[in-house]
């Protein structure tokens, strides 16, 4: 089974991912491969804690048909807010055990961007 610490650092690696993007990689549409990759992680965090109300994240990233191959449904803005969603939730449902990697000194495990604002299309940083 998956650890608290282990999904925390695959959600930050997809947020930080999400963040080195140029503008026009971020124009451009997620591969369906994200969508997967997302869809896992949000079902590992189901996993771990099996009580919590799945409204609280957001909904499965579904993928579409192009013509020129298979794409995520979603943007990357929406992506990086879901991905932000679970991590919040790993935070707050992890600190009880103060196991390893809970963010038992109440540090954002995210780093700066954990606290930005995410409005579709901006990802907080300037950049956009």
């Amino acid at each position: 089974m998956v650890t608290i610490a282990q999904l925390t650092a695959k959600v930050e690696a997809f947020i930080e991912a999400i963040s080195t993007l140029t503008r026009g990689q971020l124009l451009r549409k997620p591969p369906a491969s994200l969508a997967l990759d997302y869809n896992r992680a949000r079902v590992l965090l189901l996993e771990l804690f099996p009580t919590l109300d799945e409204r609280i994240i957001g909904p499965r990233a579904e993928t579409v048909w192009h013509e020129d191959g298979e794409y995520s449904a979603i943007d990357y803005a929406t992506f990086r807010l879901y991905a932000l969603e679970i991590l919040k939730q790993l935070q707050l449902l992890g600190l009880p055990d103060n196991g390893p990697g809970n963010n038992i000194g109440g540090e954002s495990l995210a780093g700066p961007m954990a606290t930005d604002a995410c409005e579709p299309g901006s990802f907080g940083d300037g950049e956009l």
